[in-house]
């Protein structure tokens, strides 16, 4: 290290032990986030968190849960769905996976998926199905309806990995088309205890 490196190498240490950076990071972000999320609030739908349950945001496989946000660069195996578009194009195998996740109160999530690459092509497709057992109860605690709620979606992945060399990994790029269907089972009429038809659509 040179001796006018060591000089400016000092003088930063000497400087950051005046300003005392733990400060810095004890400031409050409170207010700032605040006013971010007040500006956003016109595109928020009032019904958030009413209309669906958040479980079709539980990723698949255990390996991508447990490393979570991190996973994203990683990538590397067929749990990448959730998490990044654009990583069935570097994936060396072609791999077909089933996972089964149980839940508390005997819900679960079952999904299926499949992805390949030729060349700097690779595709994929999942389907994934959250269920749940519903019972609906009348003011007596008799039973009048019963069923499945449960949520489906199905994932189409396309991706394309660019300017791919013996030195540079390439830039690769990506895509997911996703569609969902909810069911929802049908429920009683409070007044007859009768189940209403098509009530659940």
């Amino acid at each position: 290290m040179s001796a006018q490196l060591k000089v400016k190498f000092a003088i930063l240490l000497l400087l950051m032990s005046f300003l005392k950076p733990h400060l810095l990071l004890a400031l409050d972000y409170s207010d700032m986030y605040d006013t971010l999320s007040n500006a956003f609030a016109g595109y928020i739908d009032p019904n958030e968190g009413l209309t669906i349950f958040r479980s079709l945001y539980v990723p698949s496989g255990g390996r991508a849960e447990a490393l979570g946000t991190a996973f994203t660069a990683l990538s590397d195996d067929i749990s990448f769905f959730e998490y990044n578009p654009a990583a069935s194009c570097l994936l060396t195998n072609t791999e077909i996976a089933a996972f089964h996740n149980s839940w508390i109160a005997d819900s679960a999530i079952e999904t299926m998926a499949f992805t390949q690459r030729k060349n700097n092509l690779g595709y994929g497709a999942a389907f994934k199905c959250f269920y749940l057992p519903f019972t609906e109860y009348n003011i007596f605690g008799e039973k009048v309806s019963r069923g499945y709620y449960s949520e489906t979606l199905v994932t189409l992945n396309l991706s394309y990995n660019f300017l791919a060399g013996y030195t540079f990994k390439g830039v690769a790029t990506g895509i997911n088309f996703k569609g969902g269907f909810r069911n929802i089972p049908d429920y009683a009429d409070n007044d007859t205890n009768q189940v209403i038809k098509g009530s659940g659509l």
